[in-house]
Parts: C-alpha cells; structure tokens; sequence
C-alpha cells in the first residue's frame, strides 16, 4: 500500500484514492480529472493530498509519504510547506469566480490560467476547479478552459468538482476521467 493519501482519507474516497494510487504507480496519471459528489470537504483533501505527493521532494516518497507526513510540518520541504499553506507560487492553483457581479469564471481568469501553464515549471501544477458546472462560467471562459483541457502543457493535473457529472458542459467531461 502507497502512502499518497492519510488514512482517514482513504477510508472515506477508498475508490478515489485506488484510482489516483493505481495511476500514480503505473505513470499513467491522467491531466484532468472530473470529482463527483457531495463531499466538498474530502475533494479539497484529495487535491492537496495528490498536489503534496507530486510536488514533494523526499525520496522514497511512495512508499514513506511526502516529507509533511512524515516530519508534521517542521522539516518539510520548501514544496510541501507552500501546498500547505496554499501559497505554492506555481505547483497549486484554483480557478474560481472572478466576476464580481455574477460570480462567474470570466475569460480573462481562465486566459491567464493558460498563460501561466503555458511557462516551463519542474513542478507538476495542480488545479482546482471547485465549481465547474456550466452555470460557474461565462461562455468564453469555458471555451478557453476547453482549449486548456485540450493542450494542457506538461506536468498539469486538473481537478475539476461538481456535484453530478450532468452540471458540467459535456465537452469539458469528455476531457476528464471520471
């Protein structure tokens, strides 16, 4: 058993956790992934989880867990220490509602989105997308996160949340794992 996620975790999303730990293990993780369900909470622990695994520099990571685990904070990596506290200045990203009127995913956020995937990193860029149904974006926006699903660059993973499969623009499922 791989030590990618905590046990609680992997109790609660056992299928989840099987699913990105098998991937892992071959490398064969896919760049985008569709998160169904209610559970909100469990999503954002999966995300972080997977975003400290892919970005923490221990060695034997796989088999001992990411440096944040296995130190409990203290002497975690520089990589695990911004993931924690959601300031990874390129390895953790969320696309959330910019709009300050509607709320809604504009097309600037998700152009800049691209543009900032589009630079050379060594770090595997993971994200978040809370509230991906077609009612969280403008139409631009959801065309140009499409052509981001489409050419995602290297070393990028999507995680993309929505209550039921059904609320998301069906051509962005068919970019994703479900």
């Amino acid at each position: 058993m791989s030590n990618i996620f905590d046990l609680s975790l992997r109790h609660r999303q056992s299928l989840a956790c099987l699913l990105f730990e098998s991937a892992i293990e071959r490398d064969c993780l896919g760049h985008a992934y569709l998160l169904t369900g209610s559970a909100s909470e469990d999503k954002w622990l999966l995300a972080k989880q997977l975003a400290l695994f892919l970005n923490c520099t221990t060695a034997n990571k796989l088999t001992l867990g990411v440096c944040h685990t296995q130190h409990k904070h203290n002497d975690a990596c520089q990589n695990c220490q911004w993931i924690v506290a959601n300031q990874h200045p390129a390895a953790w990203m969320s696309l959330t509602g910019d709009d300050s009127k509607t709320g809604k995913i504009g097309v600037a956020a998700s152009r800049l989105l691209r543009e900032e995937l589009s630079k050379t990193s060594p770090f595997t860029r993971v994200v978040v997308i809370p509230h991906s149904g077609e009612d969280s974006f403008h139409r631009p926006a959801a065309a140009a996160l499409l052509k981001t699903l489409e050419e995602p660059g290297p070393r990028c993973l999507f995680l993309l949340f929505a209550r039921y499969p059904q609320e998301v623009c069906p051509t962005i499922v068919s970019r994703c794992h479900a």
